[in-house]
């Protein structure tokens, strides 16, 4: 008899991809060495379908027929031939009402200020910085513990949030390091990203990630990032969103009807606030768009929760470790980083299960309130009042300088290998000559993919 092997998967680690071949499990925690042992290689085109919908794979299945990974919460068993997986993701909001808003902003403080006590013993520090209010807040908390910050930012030529990222390193007198990306060095490195992304993952976002892992390698061997606090309190636009429409759905049925075309959430809009609850409209939307079979999306919408908590539960499952979590992963691995995001540690995940939503999202639809009220002594008030981005990407220019150059090189492969609809990549390419944003989004969602084709499915 075989030895049982176990799987375990928590939020904050990267996946285990696996396949059962007769009776033995291979497994790794690098798909590009999981490949290697895979004797019939071929593309999952359902997956690929979910990959261009989602710009990432959000379920268990790979874009690569029979390699499966680990979920979030999940637990692999496997002897003698047998495999049972079991969900085991213990989120379990329970709103306390008792405490009041002081009470939850010296707890939040006091536990991200010690989880950041634990993760930075006896090293050089450093911190991602993007000029948002969740990398900003691990400054003040590292300067409280006597901490040597490097911190890192950069940028592109004007789409830069410097000067926002310069007020918190000056005030807390970090050693700061801050670049502009030419065109050129993305166009030298786009390959190599792709390559260690490993999956492809269309999230811009790598970009940044790759270059700020690249300038942090010389500095220090351990990085913090403000990922998932947005999660945990409430940050996405589309929370308040579908928070504000389950409030309110007979004045957003009225609106759409009244104002056909008003934004681009018309049509979710009107899914949402037909005769159907709001809750039971963002099932049916989750479950036409992702995998039938992803279990725990149906298992989160059986509880008893708020809606802004289920919107939470479905992003620290399947947004944060298949897309944001994943490519800072990737990219600081790639150069021996070890990289930590306090936000989305068990003790803040706890904490929030805890919190009451109007102490996330206001009723004035403000957003990480909690978390601005907590830093607002500590940080400029252009960091609390920034609207939600992301690390900045100037995607048109890149498209216009580099990115379409790498494609139209690539079409003749594209041509023979007849798994992408060619002709409809002509038709994108015509729109984005008009700078067409969704053309160019979705001709960038295929360059990714097509290099990681090359780069890692066929190791050319």
């Amino acid at each position: 008899m075989s030895d049982k092997i176990i799987l375990e998967r928590k939020i904050g680690e990267n996946t285990t991809y696996y396949f059962q071949e007769e009776n033995e499990l291979i497994h790794s925690k690098s798909f590009r060495e999981i490949l290697k042992n895979k004797k019939d290689k071929k593309i999952d085109k359902d997956q690929l379908e979910v990959y261009f919908r989602w710009g990432h794979n959000p379920t268990e299945k790979t874009i690569v027929s029979g390699i499966r990974k680990l979920l979030v919460g999940q637990r692999l068993e496997f002897k003698d031939g047998r495999m049972v997986i079991k969900n085991n993701f213990n989120l379990d909001f329970k709103e306390d009402n008792t405490r009041n808003l002081n009470y939850w902003k010296e707890t939040l403080f006091n536990e991200l200020k010690n989880i950041l006590k634990k993760q930075s013993a006896d090293e050089t520090i450093g911190v991602f910085l993007s000029g948002g209010l969740d990398s900003s807040s691990l400054i003040p908390l590292l300067s409280e513990l006597g901490k040597e910050i490097h911190t890192f930012s950069v940028g592109f030529e004007d789409c830069d949030e410097f000067d926002n990222v310069r007020k918190v390193a000056e005030r807390y007198k970090t050693i700061h390091h801050q670049e502009t990306i030419s065109v050129e060095e993305v166009d030298k490195h786009f390959e190599s990203i792709i390559k260690n992304l490993e999956e492809p993952v269309s999230n811009m976002a790598v970009i940044p990630l790759y270059f700020l892992s690249k300038k942090a390698k010389g500095y220090t061997t351990k990085v913090f990032t403000g990922s998932g606090g947005d999660e945990l309190f409430g940050g996405y636009r589309h929370y308040k969103i579908i928070t504000f429409a389950r409030k309110y759905k007979f004045l957003l049925k009225l609106i759409s009807k009244i104002i056909p075309n008003v934004n681009k959430y018309t049509d979710f809009i009107k899914k949402i606030s037909k005769n159907n609850t709001s809750e039971e409209r963002l099932f049916e939307f989750l479950r036409l768009t992702m995998e039938e079979d992803v279990v725990p999306i149906c298992e989160i919408f059986a509880k008893r929760w708020k809606i802004l908590n289920k919107l939470s539960a479905i992003d620290l499952m399947f947004l944060d470790p298949e897309n944001y979590l994943f490519v800072e992963k990737k990219m600081a691995l790639h150069y021996n980083l070890n990289i930590e995001s306090p936000y989305a540690s068990d003790g803040i995940i706890k904490i929030s299960e805890r919190i009451p939503t109007k102490y996330k999202l206001s009723k004035t639809y403000n957003g990480k309130y909690i978390m601005k009220k907590t830093f607002k002594k500590y940080l400029p008030k252009e960091i609390l009042g920034r609207k939600k981005n992301p690390f900045q990407v100037p995607l048109k220019s890149l498209w216009k300088e580099c990115f379409e150059d790498k494609l139209l090189k690539l079409l003749p492969d594209i041509k023979k290998q007849k798994i992408l609809d060619y002709e409809e990549i002509e038709e994108l390419m015509k729109r984005a000559k008009l700078e067409e944003n969704k053309a160019i989004n979705k001709l960038c969602t295929i360059l990714i993919f097509q290099t990681w084709y090359r780069e890692v499915f066929l190791n050319e």
